[in-house]
């Protein structure tokens, strides 16, 4: 896996939404851009770990927000 995880960001009639083309399916949206930045990592590692059967342990330093 290349670091940093480039996550892209969008806003779309109140809806702060990010998303990542290295992890199709990975999605994470709320109206609240705090919360939503802050599901990121957690969302990241799960969707990996679901898909792998590995937990990795990203961490905020390791992605970058676009």
């Amino acid at each position: 896996m290349d670091f940093p995880v480039l996550i892209q960001y969008k806003e779309v009639d109140g809806w702060h939404i990010y998303i990542c083309d290295s992890f199709p399916g990975f999605y994470v949206a709320s109206t609240n851009k705090d919360k939503a930045r802050k599901d990121i990592v957690f969302s990241l590692n799960k969707l990996i770990e679901l898909d792998t059967g590995v937990d990795i342990g990203l961490t905020e330093d390791q992605i970058l927000v676009v």
